[in-house]
């Protein structure tokens, strides 16, 4: 079952930052600067944490992850310019 997870970081070093951004890019969609939102099953959300622990520097930089049941990414709101999540899971070609 895939879920949405929302993910901000704050990450101190430029190149750790640039990093971290081009491995979410690959999982799902950027909202804003820093905020992704991805729609992920629980194996994949487990090896992106991994991924994401080897780049950071714990003492200094921030990752934040939400995992949001259906009803929670269902209800959620945007308020202003409308940059939704796309699941790729049900895009047909």
């Amino acid at each position: 079952m895939r879920n949405l997870h929302v993910i901000c970081y704050d990450v101190q070093d430029d190149r750790r930052r640039t990093h971290i951004s081009h491995l979410l890019e690959g999982y799902g969609t950027r909202v804003q600067e820093s905020f992704f939102e991805i729609y992920m099953n629980a194996k994949q959300a487990t090896r992106l944490r991994c991924q994401l622990m080897e780049m950071i520097d714990p003492l200094t930089d921030c990752i934040r992850l939400h995992s949001l049941c259906h009803k929670d990414a269902v209800d959620r709101q945007i308020l202003g310019k409308d940059c939704q999540a796309i699941d790729f899971a049900y895009i047909i070609e």
